[in-house]
């Protein structure tokens, strides 16, 4: 049987749609009623996201009457470390590096504002 994902993170939703065999359903923009109908239309079994991700698609108005019995795997942050941290994003995702930087070039201390710098393979 063939397997239909999605996600709105590029770089692991790659990874995984190679780990899984599936059809890769990719969004440049979270439109969140576009995303719950794209979920019941494609018949989609997997889901990579943040909270705030699901958090904006429940809200959406198609989202109560959406068929999405077909979601086998939702994954996320868990929900412990998005409230011990709500500043953060995470830690990256596969394939990606992640630091903070002060104007000079100098990665930043712990909780220190700077410039986030963002490298993958994209």
């Amino acid at each position: 049987m063939e397997r239909t994902s999605v996600a709105l993170g590029l770089v692991w939703g790659l990874y995984m749609h190679d780990v899984l065999g599936s059809t890769l359903v990719v969004e440049a923009e979270l439109d969140s009623s576009r995303a719950v109908r794209r979920l019941a239309e494609h018949r989609i079994q997997a889901i990579f996201g943040v909270p705030l991700i699901y958090e904006v698609m429940a809200k959406a108005p198609e989202f109560a009457e959406a068929d999405l019995s077909s979601l086998l795997t939702v994954t996320a942050t868990l929900t412990r470390e998005a409230a011990e941290h709500p500043d953060s994003c995470g830690i990256g995702s596969v394939f990606t590096e992640i630091k903070v930087v002060r104007a000079d070039g100098t990665e930043c201390d712990p909780g220190e504002t700077g410039q986030i710098l963002l490298h993958g393979p994209w």
